[in-house]
């Protein structure tokens, strides 16, 4: 069973991302939303958003709570810091998510 930590998963995975980000924009450059500038820091490794369904009345941390975990690639501008957080699911990088997981929509 492939784990978030597993090395085949992980490997070359920010190449794989960056080029698929590439593929989806429009033009050549990628300025930041906040300061305009084109210079991005791509996390190595896939970022997890955790997903807790708020109208439970259930402790998040609890093992029988309702959490799920959105896979992400993460581009933080090295100007300014701002991050954007990108679904790797929709960008083709589905095989981030370990075997057995669930995504949630």
């Amino acid at each position: 069973m492939r784990s978030a930590n597993d090395v085949t998963v992980q490997k070359g995975f920010a190449e794989r991302a960056f080029a698929k980000v590439k593929e989806k924009l429009a033009s050549d450059k990628l300025p930041c939303q906040l300061c305009g500038v084109d210079s991005w820091h791509l996390e190595q490794h896939p970022g997890i958003l955790v997903l807790w369904d708020v109208n439970s009345d259930k402790n998040p941390f609890s093992p029988d709570s309702r959490i799920s975990g959105l896979p992400l690639v993460t581009f933080t501008c090295k100007n300014c810091g701002n991050t954007l957080l990108l679904n790797a699911v929709v960008l083709g990088l589905d095989d981030v998510i370990p075997s057995g997981q669930q995504i949630h929509d």
